[in-house]
C-alpha cells in the first residue's frame, strides 16, 4: 500500500503530476486499487463498530454523513453480526468484498424524469428517491408562495433522467412560471409543456387524423 500511495503522490493535491497519458492511466488504476482497499477497510471498521455496540449516529458522525445514509448503506451488517465468529472467519474476505460491492451499488440512485412536472411534484419525487432538489432559475423557488397562483413547471433538469448518481446528490431544476391571474412571466429558456398538456395535445392530434 505504501508503494501505491507513493506512486499516486504526484497526482495528489500539492503534487506535480506528469503531462503523460500513460502515466495518467496508471494513476487511475492505482486510484481504483485504493478505492477498493478503502471500501473494504470502511466495511470492516463499520462492522467492528456495530459489533461493539456503537450507534449508527456515532458511525455517521465519523464519516460526515447522515445517520439515515449510514444505516441504508450498512444495515445488512446487523444481520451479519448475528453470525458466529468462527463462521465469519470461514466466510473470509471474498464475502466481505461481495458485500462491499452490494453496498457500493446501493449508494447510487437513478435520476427520475421530472420535465413537465410541477416543482412541488418534482420536489416530492426527488425527496422520496433520496435526492436533493435545487432551483437553477434565479428568482423562482421550488416551493410556490401562497400569493402566486401561477404554477411552477420544470422545463429542464440536470443530470438527465436515468443517470445514476450518489444518494443525497443534488439535481438541478430549471423552472418556469405558467399562466395565471398575475400574467405571464418572461420565459428564460425554451420550455417543455407539462405532461398533461402534452397528452391533451396528442389526443387532439389523433382526433384530427381520425
Amino acid at each position: 500500500m505504501s508503494k501505491l500511495w507513493k506512486r499516486l503522490g504526484p497526482w495528489l493535491p500539492g503534487g506535480e503530476a506528469p503531462d503523460d497519458g500513460d502515466a495518467a492511466l496508471r494513476a487511475l488504476a492505482g486510484v481504483a486499487d485504493v478505492r477498493r482497499s478503502l471500501d473494504q477497510a470502511e466495511l470492516l471498521a463499520v462492522r467492528t463498530a456495530r459489533r461493539h455496540g456503537k450507534s449508527w449516529t456515532e458511525i455517521a458522525t465519523m464519516l460526515t454523513i447522515s445517520r439515515q445514509s449510514a444505516w441504508e448503506r450498512w444495515r445488512e451488517l446487523d444481520c451479519d453480526a448475528e453470525t458466529p465468529p468462527d463462521e465469519r472467519a470461514r466466510i473470509g474476505a471474498s464475502a466481505a468484498i461481495e458485500l462491499a460491492g452490494r453496498i457500493r451499488r446501493r449508494r447510487t440512485v437513478a435520476v427520475p424524469d421530472l420535465v413537465g412536472l410541477t416543482s412541488a411534484d418534482a420536489l416530492g419525487i426527488l425527496t422520496h428517491a433520496g435526492l436533493e432538489a435545487v432551483s437553477a432559475t434565479p428568482g423562482i423557488e421550488l416551493r410556490d408562495s401562497g400569493d402566486d397562483v401561477r404554477p411552477t413547471v420544470v422545463v429542464r433538469q440536470s443530470p438527465d433522467p436515468g443517470t445514476r448518481i450518489q444518494a443525497a446528490s443534488a439535481v438541478k431544476l430549471w423552472l418556469e412560471r405558467g399562466d395565471g391571474e398575475a400574467g405571464v412571466r418572461e420565459r428564460r429558456r425554451p420550455t417543455t409543456p407539462p405532461r398533461a398538456a402534452r397528452a391533451e395535445r396528442d389526443e387532439r392530434a389523433e382526433e384530427a387524423v381520425g
